[in-house]
Order: C-alpha cells, then structure tokens, then sequence
C-alpha cells in the first residue's frame, strides 16, 4: 500500500479538512438551488474559498500545504478490484457561478449554458472515486457523487463529513465512522454487490479490504 506523503500532511489538518467540508457543503446546495447537473467540478477554487469568508492566510495556507498534481488515496482493495480516491490540484482556467453570495465553480458541461466567471489563473482541487475493476476503471467525481447520496440519503453527507471530523479530536471515533461506513454498506448493499466482489459487514471485515482505515489505526 502507497499512501502519498504530502497528501497526508495535507489532510493532517484538521483545518484543512473543515475548508473542504464547507466547500462540499455550499456546492452541494447550489447544485440543487441551481438545478445544476454538477458531473464533474472542481471541489473548490480560489474564488469560492474567498467567497466562503476565509482570510487570506486561510486560503494561501490551504494551497500551499496541497501538493501539486495528482495523488491518490486507496479505500477498498479486494482481488483485483480496487477504489482510490483521486486528488487532483491543479493551476489554470475556471468557470464560476455566482449562488447568492457564493462562487462556485462549474464544470464546461453547465457552464455552456449559464452566466458564469472567468478566472484565467486559478488554483483548484478535484475530488473523485475512481475504481478498477477486473480491469475495467470507472471514475466518478465525488460532487457527483455526494448529489447522488443525498437524492437517494438526505443528510448521509453532512453525517460523514461531521463523523471525519469528530475523528480528528478523538481518534477513538474512528470506530464510530466505521460503523457509519457499514451502514452505508448495507443501504446501498443492492447496487453495491453489483459492483464489489465482497461486502464487508462487521468492522474487522472493513479493515481488511480499507487500505486506509488499515492506516488509520496504525
């Protein structure tokens, strides 16, 4: 198992994580206010972040802690099929949609047709799921993603990200979001066998197939 260094000093912060958190959150709401189809935008910019009400330092400290490029963390791993969690920071254009007080960046699928911001220069981070399976690979953005729980589990995404969080100032409630993470498991069970060879169901179950939980409790 490689887990990126960098990527882990990154997200040793909880600071950082919270910024992120609160990036998925007011995306999340202008894809549904908006009635944007969200298939794969940036999970934050500049723009957004400042939009956020984040200072200066806040915003300049998120970026400079994030590696450039791409990395990737692994979540599932089982005979040959395996799930990472791609992230990508990248410096270049974007598009942004102004929601109320907010800008939130788009991808070039909604931008086509709506009124947005331009920013030639730009930091962005993208998050997605990416997934092999028997040679087969799937990528899903987690924005995407995270519209797809709530239409089918309203509230499950503000549950895991306040459940990762809480991780961070008592690492005993690891085994909490464990647990979170089975019943996630057992929701979705019906799609989800369709696509992963094995289901854990108790948390040692997890552990073995979770590079990262494995991690985690190092």
């Amino acid at each position: 198992m490689i887990i990126d260094q960098g990527i882990v000093r990154w997200a040793g912060k909880k600071r950082n994580i919270e910024i992120l958190g609160k990036a998925i959150t007011a995306l999340l709401e202008c894809c549904y206010g908006e009635r944007l189809r969200c298939i794969d935008p940036p999970t934050a910019t500049t723009g957004m972040l400042y939009s956020l009400g984040l200072y200066q330092y806040a915003v300049r400290s998120f970026w400079k802690d994030l590696p450039l490029g791409m990395a990737s963390i692994p979540v599932y791993k089982y005979l040959n099929t395996n799930f990472q969690i791609e992230v990508e920071h990248i410096v270049g254009p974007v598009r942004e949609l102004r929601c109320g007080d907010r800008l939130i960046p788009v991808d070039r699928i909604d931008a086509r047709s709506l009124e947005t911001v331009f920013s030639p220069h730009s930091h962005a981070i993208y998050l997605r799921l990416a997934g092999r399976i028997e040679g087969n690979i799937i990528r899903i953005n987690i924005i995407r993603l995270a519209k797809l729980m709530e239409t089918y589990d309203p509230g499950s995404v503000q549950r895991t990200l306040g459940g990762i969080l809480k991780m961070y100032d008592n690492r005993r409630m690891l085994r909490r979001l464990e647990g979170e993470l089975l019943n996630y498991l057992k929701r979705w069970r019906g799609i989800l066998r369709l696509i992963l060879p094995y289901m854990p169901e108790r948390e040692e179950e997890l552990l073995k197939v979770s590079p990262i939980l494995r991690w985690l409790k190092e």
